[in-house]
């Protein structure tokens, strides 16, 4: 046991770098559930679980520049692919699959119970390590994904 968080058997973690910045994303168990644990080198950790994972895979290109506060290569990918996802959380309400890319520069994210599926980059899971918690509850104000109305991200 490590600062209360519990690593898995068989420990699954993938490793990604961009630009620089480079973020270390494991699988643990938790009292409460199994989390992907964000840690960088400087910036610390931080724990996210399905529904937080989730709630990034609907975001727009302007949510994800304002976050690193840089231009940012926003993609949408498949949320159901065929290959086997490195990483899978999951609780009774959300579905989150991560699969490092090929060059391993970025994750595919994806939620295939909602149906939606982004690539972040290190410098994305970096920056949610500063994040509090209020955070996510701002972007589940549309829990079942995008709302077409709403176009304005408060941080």
């Amino acid at each position: 046991m490590t600062d209360g968080y519990y690593p898995t058997a068989d420990v699954d973690r993938i490793d990604v770098e961009t630009d620089g910045t480079r973020v270390v994303l494991t699988k643990v168990r938790t009292p409460t559930g199994a989390r992907i644990q964000v840690e960088h080198d400087e910036l610390g950790r931080t724990c996210l679980d399905a529904i937080e994972l989730e709630a990034l895979t609907w975001q727009d290109a302007d949510f994800f520049e304002e976050l690193i506060d840089d231009e940012y290569e926003f993609r949408e990918v498949d949320p159901a692919p065929k290959s086997v996802a490195d990483l899978q959380i999951t609780n009774e309400y959300a579905i989150a699959r991560l699969r490092r890319s090929d060059d391993g520069k970025s994750v595919w994210l994806t939620a295939p119970k909602m149906g939606y599926g982004t690539v972040v980059d290190a410098r994305v899971l970096a920056a949610l390590i500063d994040e509090p918690k209020t955070f996510f509850s701002e972007l589940l104000r549309t829990p079942y994904g995008p709302d077409d109305d709403d176009d304005v991200h408060v941080f």
